[in-house]
């Protein structure tokens, strides 16, 4: 099942802020994980569509913040 294109562009862009990401295909979409644990993900149904770009950075730095508070994994 495709996902949405430009929210992957977008959250890309937005969680490379904070540092090097590796992506994964997880839930039918990009998946950007911060030291091995999952930050945010762009699914296939478009679970991470919001209105704007100001709430877009909210929610991907929630999900940066978990992933930056656990230990590495590996």
């Amino acid at each position: 099942m495709a996902y949405d294109e430009q929210l992957a562009d977008r959250v890309r862009e937005l969680v490379q802020e904070h540092g090097p990401a590796d992506e994964k295909r997880m839930f039918g979409g990009p998946a950007f994980l911060l030291g091995g644990h999952l930050a945010v993900c762009a699914s296939h149904d478009g679970g991470l569509l919001v209105r704007t770009d100001e709430q877009l950075g909210a929610w991907v730095g929630r999900g940066v913040a978990t992933a930056q508070s656990l230990p590495p994994k590996g």
